[in-house]
């Protein structure tokens, strides 16, 4: 490094290190944190959501991803809920609702998320009808699908409440051997405090804007993928109902909880990966690319803290596709100098794919097994591409 990139990464370093001062981005959230927050903007891709994820790891053929976003300026809520089932199979289920009164409880159809203790237990619930999928990675545009199946050619962000009430009620009675009931009740516990986005480390950020060549303007970009951004470890109890089948839900995983301005086609790319490997050890990894930007973040889940990452370094091996991960791996070392080198092995991928306005988006969701030191456990792999 120059002697003027180095005077560049210390003076930006104070910067940021001021920036989480003043946000208080390094001290515990206050549980209000945890409820929904009034939209601060008219824009119409203002979005808060909750998200979770866990896996079966002592009985490996049942995985989850449940998510519930709010678009209040849109007067809309929906639901985006996949079901891993063993290395090929799969569920999917998407809900769409009118947008309740201001209300701390997220709630689309007959899928709810109630905090019990903020950043300690929260109840999960979900019902309703999925759609089985042989091999979901075989599907590119599951949400097309799965809409035509209830609404037919009806857009159900455009219909009355009313005509949208009739339409699920001519679904429910829909006896297609494709679609299957479905219901979920467990408890997330945490096991981790809650992890802000922005307790980054100051230095590692400052050193990424200078190697890489970007600035601070470029880094506003960021505010159009959810200003505000907390996770957290935990671990799930409870059961799932799949047709006649239940399955006890004994299982580790993650959540997360964002709120601002959502614009899923401003990144170019990104990568989010995590995983817990049980015994307090668990990790989380992020690469954005958006405009000028690409970057690193991410922290590791130990000894009942949470170490933001120092160092980073990712290789990801796709299908012949060119966008579908097969196989990864990623060595990291906190701030703390805790260093973890890691592979991954991708077996079920959901593709979820966002279109408006000629723009086009796709999310692959994976199962993915990590390994570790011997160790073996089940987490996610996401990988975003804008095609247009």
């Amino acid at each position: 490094m120059s002697v003027i990139d180095s005077l560049k990464t210390t003076a930006y370093t104070a910067f940021f290190n001021i920036g989480k001062r003043l946000q208080s981005a390094d001290k515990p959230m206050k549980s209000d944190v945890e409820g929904v927050h009034p939209p601060k903007t008219g824009n119409p891709k203002y979005n808060e959501s909750f998200y979770f994820n866990f896996f079966n790891n002592k009985k490996d053929d049942i995985g989850c991803f449940t998510w519930i976003g709010k678009l209040p300026n849109q007067k809309a809520i929906n639901g985006k809920h996949l079901f891993f089932v063993g290395r090929e199979e799969g569920l999917v289920k998407f809900d769409y609702d009118g947008y309740p009164e201001h209300t701390n409880k997220f709630q689309c159809r007959d899928t709810y998320y109630e905090v019990i203790e903020p950043f300690k237990k929260i109840h999960i619930v979900s019902k309703g009808k999925a759609l089985r999928l042989t091999k979901p990675s075989e599907v590119s545009d599951l949400e097309s699908i799965y809409r035509e199946k209830i609404f037919g050619l009806k857009n159900p962000y455009e219909v009355s409440a009313s005509d949208l009430e009739n339409l699920y009620r001519e679904f429910e009675k829909n006896n297609e051997e494709i679609f299957v009931p479905i219901e979920m009740n467990c408890i997330f516990t945490a096991s981790s405090p809650a992890h802000n986005s922005k307790n980054h480390y100051a230095r590692g950020l400052a050193k990424q804007v200078v190697e890489n060549g970007f600035g601070i303007s470029d880094l506003k970009n960021l505010r159009k993928i959810a200003a505000e951004h907390y996770e957290q470890a935990g671990s799930y109890k409870g059961t799932l109902k799949i047709g006649s089948r239940t399955i006890e839900i004994d299982a580790i995983g993650h959540r997360d909880h964002s709120w601002g301005v959502r614009d899923w086609h401003a990144p170019e790319k990104w990568t989010w990966l995590s995983v817990e490997f049980g015994d307090g050890v668990g990790l989380n990894l992020c690469r954005i690319v958006i405009g000028r930007v690409d970057m690193f973040l991410g922290y590791i889940i130990r000894e009942g803290r949470n170490f933001p990452l120092k160092e980073y370094m990712l290789d990801t091996e796709f299908e012949l596709d060119g966008m579908t991960q097969k196989k990864l791996h990623f060595r990291i070392e906190d701030v703390g100098g805790f260093r973890m080198n890691v592979t991954g092995r991708v077996f079920n991928v959901f593709h979820l794919t966002f279109k408006e306005d000629e723009k086009h988006t796709i999310i692959n969701e994976g199962l993915t097994e990590y390994s570790w030191e011997g160790k073996k456990s089940f987490g996610i792999s996401e990988y975003l591409h804008r095609l247009s």
